[in-house]
């Protein structure tokens, strides 16, 4: 019996539920809205530092790569001065064993790798004066970069149509060296 009176007990529900269902449901169409929005800050997992191309600028001719990357927090430049060996780059302690360049800290030049796939970079080859801006990325970096426990550093350099149509420059050093740049952003036709 109580089985029967439950089953009658829930039939009667569920077709009061559903009766009343219907009756209060609204519908209304709305007009489309376009929603626009500037982008916002926000905080990222990466430790990045970027160095613009103002504070690159300030002397061309005198700038070294422990100059430009003096004021980054975490970051020590070695052997900048010593032509025998290249410049050591230590990021958080990462790179400081190295006996010669830049080990465990991936350069990339316009995103394009400059590390070897061991992790061992050279940098005397990079000439700062064609260098934009600086990405700094600290602290261990492999899932972006691949073999990069240290961090990583992107070298951007000017793109075509960028800064100076024509540019001269020539320095001199104490060590009786001399170096002459020729760059142009537009194209020479002879």
């Amino acid at each position: 019996m109580k089985k029967y009176l439950s089953v009658f007990l829930k039939v009667i529900f569920i077709s009061i539920s559903q009766a009343d269902r219907g009756s209060d449901t609204l519908y209304y169409v709305f007009d489309s809205i376009d929603v626009y929005s500037t982008s916002q800050k926000h905080s990222s997992p990466l430790s990045l530092h970027v160095i613009k191309s103002d504070d690159l600028a300030v002397d061309k001719n005198k700038q070294t790569i422990n100059k430009s990357l003096y004021f980054v927090p975490g970051l020590t430049v070695m052997n900048d001065n010593n032509f025998a060996q290249d410049a050591r780059i230590s990021i958080r302690g990462v790179g400081t064993r190295s006996s010669f360049g830049v080990r465990g800290i991936k350069i990339l030049v316009d995103g394009v790798p400059e590390s070897t796939p061991d992790g061992q970079a050279q940098i005397d080859n990079l000439d700062l004066s064609f260098i934009k801006s600086m990405q700094i990325f600290q602290g261990a970096n492999s899932p972006l970069f691949g073999n990069a426990s240290g961090g990583a550093i992107n070298f951007i350099t000017f793109k075509n149509n960028e800064g100076d149509a024509l540019e001269i420059t020539s320095s001199y050093s104490g060590n009786k060296t001399t170096k002459h740049t020729l760059s142009t952003s537009k194209d020479i036709k002879i």
